[in-house]
């Protein structure tokens, strides 16, 4: 029974990282020079890597404080 509950917690975070993931958004950084694909969507390409690491570290700190 003590190994549920953490995974049913990091399980838990992970649903709602997933249906918090179109919110997780940086604003554009207008001072980028690079013309390219993320210049003329206005897309800041920070966004991918704050999302990836939202998606395995917050579950995966859920687990261990659960866990210990």
């Amino acid at each position: 029974m003590k190994k549920i509950i953490p995974l049913s917690l990091s399980i838990l975070v992970l649903t709602i990282v997933c249906f918090m993931w179109d919110y997780i958004k940086l604003p554009y950084n207008n001072e980028n020079i690079i013309i390219g694909e993320h210049y003329f969507k206005k897309f800041n390409p920070l966004n991918d890597t704050i999302r990836f690491l939202s998606f395995t570290f917050l579950p995966t700190i859920v687990y261990l404080l659960s866990y210990l």
